[in-house]
C-alpha cells in the first residue's frame, strides 16, 4: 500500500512539471537536437495520447518573415523625353516640324537666316521655301502655324467630301501619304506611286488641293469633267483652301472679264467661295463672247487638252466636250451640275462610275446648252 501511494504521488509530481513546462513560453533547448531527444528518452512511455495540440512556437506579436523575393522583371528603357514640335536647324536653315498635332499652336523661333520649311506628319509632309512661301503672302515665322493648320485641315475635308459622295467607290489612292513641295528647284507637276503622291509647284500655292484631287483620279481619263471638279471643289467648297487667300484677279483692270466681275460687286483680288463661284461664271460667258484663243492663261482661255495634267486617251475623247470647254469654264459648268442633280451624281459621274446620261438624267449637249442660256442671261456684257 505504501508502495501504490510512493508511486502515485511521484507520478503527480512528474505530471505538475510536465504541465508548468506546457504553460511557459518553449525556449529551445541548447544542447539542439540531441538534447531534446535525450529527454524524450527518459520520460517513459505515455500511455494516453496527449490533449494539447503539438508545441508550436508562438507568433511574437510582430510576427518576423522573410523578406518576399524581388520580382525579376525586365528592366524600363530609361525615360525621354518627346522632341520639340519645332526646332530650328542653324546647319540646313530650315525649321524642322515634327509630331504635332496642333498646328495653330506652334511656336517658330525667330532665325534671321531660315530659309526653309520642313513638316513631318503621318498623313503629309510640306517642304516649303520661306521666300516662296513670302510671295503667297504667309508671314515668317508668324504665318507658318496657320499655313501649316491650312494643309492638315484641307487634306481631311478633300478625303471626307469624297468618302461621302462616292460611297463604296472611294478611291485607295486618296488615302496615300501626300508630300507638298513648294520649291523653285522642283519639277511642276504631280508624281504618284503605290506608297505616295507627291506634289510639285515651282511659284505658288494655289495648286495645293487641285493636284491632289487630280492624283487621285484614273490617270488616262481626266478630262473637261475631272478639270472643273478638281477647281470647283478646292476653291468653291474647300474652306482651308490656298486659293481664297490669293488674288486671281485685278480690280482695277479692264482687261478680259474684269468689267464682268465689277458689274457683278466683286470689287476684291482675293475671293471668297461664293464669290469663286461667281468668277469662274464670268469668265465662261466672257470665253462664249470671244472664244477659246488663248487670249489669257491656259485654265482660263485654252480648252483643256492642252493642260498638263489633261489625260483622254482612247474612246474616251469621242465627243467629250474638251475642246470647247476651258478649264475654268468647266469649273462653272461643274458647279451647274451640282447645283441642279445634286454633289453625290456629280461625283459618280466625274469618278466613272456614271455616264452622264445615268448621271444627270439628260444628255450632254441638252444640259450644255441649258448652263449656257443661263450665264448669258445672268451677265450681260458692258
Amino acid at each position: 500500500m505504501l508502495k501504490k501511494s510512493v508511486r502515485a504521488v511521484a507520478f503527480c509530481l512528474l505530471a505538475a512539471v510536465v504541465l508548468s513546462g506546457c504553460s511557459q513560453s518553449p525556449k529551445v533547448p541548447s544542447g539542439g537536437a540531441s538534447e531534446t531527444a535525450a529527454t524524450a528518452a527518459t520520460a517513459g512511455p505515455v500511455t494516453e495520447p496527449a490533449t494539447t495540440e503539438p508545441a508550436v512556437t508562438e507568433p511574437s506579436a510582430e510576427p518576423v518573415t522573410e523578406p518576399p523575393a524581388e520580382p525579376v522583371t525586365e528592366q524600363p528603357e530609361p525615360a525621354t523625353e518627346d522632341p520639340e514640335p519645332v526646332r530650328y536647324d542653324e546647319a540646313s536653315r530650315t525649321y524642322l516640324v515634327t509630331g504635332a498635332d496642333g498646328y495653330e499652336s506652334l511656336i517658330f523661333p525667330a532665325a534671321e537666316n531660315a530659309g526653309l520649311l520642313q513638316a513631318d506628319d503621318d498623313e503629309f509632309t510640306v517642304i516649303a521655301e520661306l521666300n516662296l512661301l513670302r510671295r503667297n503672302g504667309i508671314g515668317i515665322p508668324d504665318g507658318l502655324p496657320a499655313f501649316l493648320a491650312r494643309c492638315d485641315s484641307s487634306l481631311a475635308f478633300l478625303r471626307a467630301y469624297l468618302r461621302e459622295n462616292l460611297d463604296g467607290a472611294y478611291p485607295e489612292a486618296a488615302d496615300l501619304p501626300v508630300k507638298w513641295q513648294f520649291r523653285s528647284s522642283v519639277q511642276e507637276g504631280i508624281k504618284k506611286s503605290s506608297a505616295l503622291i507627291t506634289l510639285n509647284s515651282r511659284r505658288d500655292l494655289m495648286h495645293r488641293e487641285f493636284y491632289y484631287l487630280t492624283a487621285v483620279m484614273e490617270k488616262g481619263n481626266i478630262g473637261w469633267e475631272q478639270l472643273g471638279y478638281a477647281w470647283y471643289v478646292s476653291s468653291i467648297l474647300d474652306p482651308y483652301s490656298e486659293l481664297q487667300r490669293i488674288a486671281v484677279w485685278d480690280p482695277a483692270s479692264d482687261e478680259f472679264y474684269a468689267p464682268l466681275l465689277r458689274s457683278a460687286g466683286l470689287d476684291s483680288g482675293t475671293l471668297s467661295p461664293a464669290q469663286f463661284r461667281t468668277f469662274y461664271d464670268a469668265v465662261a460667258r466672257y470665253c462664249f463672247e470671244h472664244g477659246l484663243d488663248h487670249w489669257g492663261a491656259i485654265c482660263e482661255s485654252s480648252p483643256v487638252t492642252a493642260e498638263p495634267v489633261y489625260s483622254r486617251v482612247g474612246s474616251n475623247r469621242t465627243n467629250s466636250g474638251d475642246d470647247e470647254l476651258s478649264a475654268f469654264m468647266a469649273a462653272s459648268f461643274v458647279a451647274w451640275l451640282d447645283e441642279q442633280h445634286g454633289s453625290a451624281p456629280l461625283s459618280r459621274f466625274v469618278f466613272g462610275l456614271n455616264s452622264f446620261e445615268e448621271a444627270f438624267g439628260t444628255d450632254y449637249d441638252t444640259a450644255f446648252a441649258a448652263w449656257k442660256a443661263q450665264l448669258i442671261e445672268q451677265y450681260p456684257l458692258p
